[in-house]
């Protein structure tokens, strides 16, 4: 009987909402389901307390993070080294019980960087799409990537940037992977005004923009480039697109250590032409509203429980 090869995915969680746990979750899908690999994961911000919800998957999860059944030594050792909770603690451990013959991550640099030095580095092809959103790239990142034994590029941006960069000095994967939705849930629109049309209650033209609410994050500079592009509308005399034009983000508020995105609203005057995706704690109903301080009636249940996503709540209403 022919060995399968072996493939550790390191992932915030499948379970999770985050943009690396839903990538993750399909990647390690549709791995699966071609039944010619041993397929693992090792999940950064899970713990053993979420065993059951592990039955939901069925690859190995190996959960990264301690939980209340971990000893007081372990939480310490965890709580020394702030890469400890992107899986540098368990890493070797998991190598060393899994035995991968491909080690692949899609994170940013400094949550994958520990796999470079890793004890059983010999015994595993190393697989990276790394964030490539900046140019250009720092020396000690591309030190990083020729190591790899093979570099996949996200858009062609990173692969442009990479090539530009590093040359032939890294296997740089030829094809640009971009990302994995559940093709069961995202499927072409058949009437896209009509849906439009529900949402937002009017014929409208949308700019938007998918990004968690943190301070490298320029949300700032978001809103005022859009109240720009508004006011030249409105210098032309452009008042019918003016009326129809709206910038959508779906994002994050509150976010400790996140914008006042309140505050950035009234400051650049976009208030009333800022929408936001908004779901219902109460009956899970996901819809786009403009901005509302903590909750909102739901237009479905009528119940005040409509909230801004968070990687929490927007995991439990897409489940």
């Amino acid at each position: 009987m022919t060995k399968k090869t072996r493939i550790l995915i390191a992932n915030d969680y499948s379970g999770l909402g985050t943009g690396y746990g839903v990538y993750g979750k399909e990647l390690l899908t549709r791995l699966h389901a071609t039944g010619k690999y041993e397929i693992a994961e090792i999940a950064c911000y899970a713990t053993v307390t979420m065993a059951e919800d592990f039955k939901k998957y069925p690859w190995k999860i190996y959960p990264n993070s301690p939980g209340p059944e971990d000893s007081q030594e372990a939480k310490d050792t965890f709580g020394k080294n702030p890469t400890n909770s992107f899986g540098s603690w368990r890493f070797p451990m998991v190598c060393a019980h899994f035995r991968p013959d491909i080690v692949f991550d899609m994170r940013d640099y400094w949550m994958y960087a520990f796999e470079e030095v890793c004890l059983y580095r010999p015994f595993y092809k190393w697989v990276v799409m790394p964030t490539v959103d900046s140019a250009p790239q720092k020396p000690e990142w591309l030190h990083t990537f020729r190591t790899m034994d093979l570099v996949i590029p996200y858009t062609d941006w990173a692969k442009q940037t990479l090539s530009e960069q590093c040359g032939s000095s890294i296997n740089l994967f030829s094809e640009v992977v971009n990302a994995g939705v559940d093709i069961n849930t995202f499927v072409p629109t058949k009437n896209k005004k009509e849906l439009q049309q529900s949402v937002f209650g009017e014929d409208v033209e949308i700019t938007g923009c998918v990004m968690r609410n943190q301070k490298r994050k320029l949300i700032p500079d978001m809103l005022k480039a859009y109240r720009k592009y508004l006011d030249t509308l409105l210098e032309k005399g452009d008042v019918e697109k003016y009326n129809k034009s709206y910038l959508y983000l779906h994002t994050t508020y509150p976010e400790s250590g996140g914008w006042d995105i309140p505050s950035l609203l009234l400051e650049h005057n976009m208030y009333d032409k800022t929408y936001f995706t908004t779901i219902c704690m109460a009956c899970k109903e996901v819809t786009a509203t403009k901005f509302h301080q903590s909750v909102c009636s739901c237009k479905k249940c009528g119940i005040a429980a409509g909230r801004l996503p968070n990687s929490a709540n927007l995991s439990v209403s897409t489940e």
